[in-house]
């Protein structure tokens, strides 16, 4: 597993977050002011990205303009 690969992978996506490892799960912290984790197809491609870092699971911990909103469990 690679929290530092994983972590420059997200950021040249374009997300801006913290990811701690917590054995084989990948917690992501959101950054952002704007609620792009919010989108289920961007949550799949953060999900593919962290398997293939080593990662099982994904945990996304959303930002302040993301908290509240609506989102489904894939």
């Amino acid at each position: 597993m690679s929290v530092s690969a994983l972590a420059a992978a997200l950021q040249a996506m374009g997300l801006e977050c913290r990811v701690e490892p917590r054995e084989n799960l990948a917690l992501i912290t959101s950054m952002e002011s704007r609620p792009s984790l919010v989108d289920g197809e961007l949550r799949r491609r953060v999900l593919a990205l962290a398997r293939e870092h080593g990662f099982t699971h994904v945990a996304i911990e959303l930002g302040p303009a993301e908290r509240g909103a609506t989102l489904r469990r894939d």
